[in-house]
């Protein structure tokens, strides 16, 4: 599978306001997760980290990847998507809870990514800055919450631009840091042409 299959499908949208006296267990999805910091700022705690995440900030999650919201200083407020990547399972409509960890069962978990070739979705990914996608989740939200006529298509078609949107989004900061330290050792040579240089030293 490669990012020109994902053809998303959304089985709960909404708006999760969070207050400083939030305590929200460590849980484990059967479906994958798209946070997006509507208003303030919280942290989703995962295995590997614990991810501060400020207005417009994006932390999607995979299936089967243990995560948990942590209380903020001052209340905040998500807009969170459970959905898959494909139309696999579009029988299962109704929300699935996610499992606490004792009770979480690997063998229901809706889809396994080894096979996407898009590292960005293939791990626990924070995206920053991601304002320009406010409005477009809000309609899938609104689409979501009404059930107007062929929303699930709708929203389908908006998920999917949202994902490629992340996609390009980090993408393009990786080529950019890419090019920063390119910069940077080419700096480094030309001012030091004079002395003996080696990889090692260059890196």
């Amino acid at each position: 599978m490669n990012i020109s299959e994902i053809h998303p499908f959304i089985r709960y949208a909404h708006y999760i306001p969070i207050g400083k006296d939030a305590d929200y267990k460590p849980t484990i999805p059967y479906d994958h997760r798209f946070f997006y910091m509507y208003e303030g700022t919280a942290a989703i705690l995962t295995d590997k980290e614990c991810y501060i995440l400020n207005k417009g900030d994006v932390l999607i999650i995979p299936s089967g990847n243990k995560y948990r919201l942590l209380p903020p200083e001052e209340n905040a407020v998500y807009l969170a998507l459970n959905f898959d990547y494909t139309q696999s399972n579009i029988t299962l409509k109704k929300p699935i809870p996610p499992a606490e960890f004792d009770i979480f069962d690997s063998h229901l978990v809706l889809e396994r990514l080894e096979e996407l070739n898009v590292p960005v979705f293939n791990e626990v990914t924070c995206i920053r800055k991601m304002k320009k996608i406010s409005s477009s989740l809000s309609r899938i939200e609104y689409e979501y919450t009404q059930k107007l006529l062929y929303f699930e298509d709708i929203i389908a078609n908006i998920m999917a631009e949202l994902l490629l949107e992340c996609v390009r989004e980090q993408h393009g900061r990786e080529y950019k840091g890419s090019k920063e330290i390119i910069g940077i050792v080419i700096g480094y040579i030309n001012e030091n042409i004079d002395s003996p240089l080696s990889n090692k030293i260059i890196g």
